[in-house]
């Protein structure tokens, strides 16, 4: 396996605590800031994964939250038999 090494400075502060966190976690330096960046890309990932979902929630118009609890179930039946006639009808005729 050819692996590339860098060497990267760290106050000593940094380091200590550094090595604190991995020594409570069973690990060494390097795997405590492997799983940092895995985990700091997730997030990222996570964060679009919301932004798209919050577009799509304003591209339809936003959350009917004004709406009353008979409207709420009226809409609800409505998507439930619409689901139904797309994807399930077909297995009834």
């Amino acid at each position: 396996m050819d692996t590339t090494f860098i060497s990267v400075q760290l106050p000593a502060s940094i380091y200590k605590k550094l090595q604190t966190l991995a020594t409570e976690e069973h690990t060494d330096p390097v795997g405590l800031i492997s799983q940092f960046v895995t985990e700091a890309f997730q997030r990222r990932q996570w964060l679009q994964d919301l932004t798209v979902l919050r577009q799509q929630i304003q591209d339809e118009n936003g959350l009917q939250i004004d709406d009353t609890k008979e409207e709420i179930i009226a809409q609800l039946r409505q998507t439930r038999q619409e689901i139904f006639k797309s994807e399930y009808a077909h297995l009834y005729r």
